[in-house]
């Protein structure tokens, strides 16, 4: 049973070495290494006892046997999928949320902003799918059994997934204005710990906030965290002046620029963290989500200058301080 199961795995990648282009154009799109996906295609070629692939020439050229395996691995593509929307029909007869199209999971702003781009540009190239927005900042395994697709902020490890890192998001400490006249603004890292900070609670690295340079890291008193559920959380307990933020940049950029949020300890560098696409292995062969992944990824490469502000944004403007704050 284990090597008919790893055999119908290798004629569904086969079906997408031929409809990519090649073994090298396949690893990039299902974001596998090129040695794996040769290896499994010679694999097939050994069981099967054919050759499926002419090798002799730059562009992928199947041979008579090869034709033939790539309309079963289509076959066995098209029958998952099917019995995927079968599954989800039950679930809907059931009383459960049916659900339909991508599920695709990011943080609030970067769903509304940074993504609108590469979702339009996917349903205007490929057939009609509906896009199911869930909001989330961070992976964990609850994300992980729902979402399709995720752009979620830090680095995940995880052998159930594929990840490719979008852009490095920069990351500030910020307070309000009234915050600020009324406890003071931090001079050092060590003032910090006279200090209320708000922390996100899906946030693991809560705990210490990291910085380049001496010293690297602070950690927090747990007995002054104010804890919110998310990053927005955190940017509006921050405007409402309950303590210092440590925020992407992106997230809080607009109230920066606007005086809301005043940028702190700003000769400090904390870390960037990844802003990363996140894809479980149950979507690596539905082509809808391989070809939004790709759109995705295609504009955060060559995007506009407001996906590049992902990376400078930790540039935003200090405003002067509130009369009475000394810095």
């Amino acid at each position: 049973m284990r090597n008919r199961l790893k055999e119908i795995a290798d004629l569904a990648l086969f079906a997408f070495v031929v409809e990519f282009g090649g073994i090298s154009k396949c690893a990039v799109q299902l974001g596998l290494q090129r040695t794996t996906v040769s290896r499994r295609i010679k694999r097939l070629e050994r069981t099967l006892g054919v050759r499926l692939l002419d090798r002799a020439t730059n562009s992928v050229t199947t041979t008579t046997a090869g034709r033939g395996c790539f309309e079963r691995g289509v076959g066995i593509l098209t029958a998952a999928e099917e019995a995927r929307r079968s599954a989800l029909n039950e679930r809907g007869e059931h009383g459960e949320p049916a659900g339909s199209g991508i599920v695709l999971a990011a943080p609030a702003i970067v769903l509304g902003q940074h993504l609108r781009a590469a979702i339009d540009r996917f349903q205007q190239r490929f057939e009609p799918a509906d896009i199911v927005p869930m909001i989330s900042d961070r992976w964990d395994d609850g994300l992980a059994a729902k979402a399709d697709l995720a752009v979620v902020i830090g680095e995940v490890v995880s052998s159930t997934v594929q990840t490719v890192k979008l852009a490095d998001v920069a990351q500030v400490l910020v307070a309000s204005p009234r915050y600020l006249q009324q406890q003071g603004t931090p001079a050092t890292l060590a003032d910090l710990a006279k200090h209320r900070c708000v922390v996100d609670a899906s946030d693991e690295a809560r705990q210490s906030w990291l910085f380049r340079g001496e010293p690297a890291s602070v950690s927090l008193d747990a007995d002054r965290w104010q804890v919110v559920p998310d990053l927005l959380g955190a940017r509006e307990a921050a405007r409402a002046g309950l303590g210092i933020a440590r925020l992407p940049a992106f997230v809080c950029a607009e109230l920066a620029a606007s005086e809301q949020l005043v940028p702190v300890l700003t000769e400090y560098e904390l870390l960037s963290c990844p802003l990363s696409l996140v894809m479980p292995q149950r979507s690596v062969f539905r082509r809808d989500v391989v070809a939004l992944k790709d759109q995705i990824t295609a504009v955060f490469d060559t995007g506009p200058a407001d996906l590049r502000q992902l990376e400078i944004s930790s540039r935003v403007r200090r405003p002067s301080p509130p009369h009475g704050v000394s810095h």
